[in-house]
């Protein structure tokens, strides 16, 4: 599949090919729509931030918008390393996809959520307040 992947901190990636992402327990493929680059996407690539990918190659992007295999729509964040959101395919725990409300198109879905309140997201979840998408 396509992706941007990071060879090494702190220098551009670049578009290749990355292996398929196989999903595990309790995961989901995600067909990617939609994802941003944000400021903290270029901290992780450049190596300034704590959660830096510590193995490299790896492929770029902490959240997104995409289809699951059902065709849904849903928020995705943290994808699980090496993969991310840059990419055709990503693998994201099923706790870590959240449904897209109807009428919103995927590009501003991943424009507008951010994953800092992605906890604040499970606690509406958890109260009934928000759809969490759990297969």
């Amino acid at each position: 599949m396509d992706a941007a992947v990071l060879h090494n901190l702190g220098k551009a990636p670049r578009f290749e090919q990355f292996p398929e992402p196989v999903p595990g327990k309790d995961e989901v493929v995600v067909h990617v729509r939609a994802a941003s680059l944000k400021p903290v996407d270029k901290q992780m690539a450049n190596g300034s931030h704590y959660a830096s990918p510590r193995a490299l190659p790896a492929v770029c992007g902490i959240d997104g918008v995409g289809s699951l295999d059902d065709g849904s729509l849903v928020y995705f964040a943290g994808p699980r390393p090496p993969y991310g959101a840059m990419a055709q395919r990503t693998v994201v725990a099923n706790t870590r996809c959240f449904q897209v409300p109807a009428g919103i198109d995927e590009t501003t879905a991943a424009a507008v959520v951010n994953p800092g309140f992605l906890r604040g997201l499970r606690s509406l979840g958890a109260r009934g307040l928000l759809q969490v998408r759990v297969s």
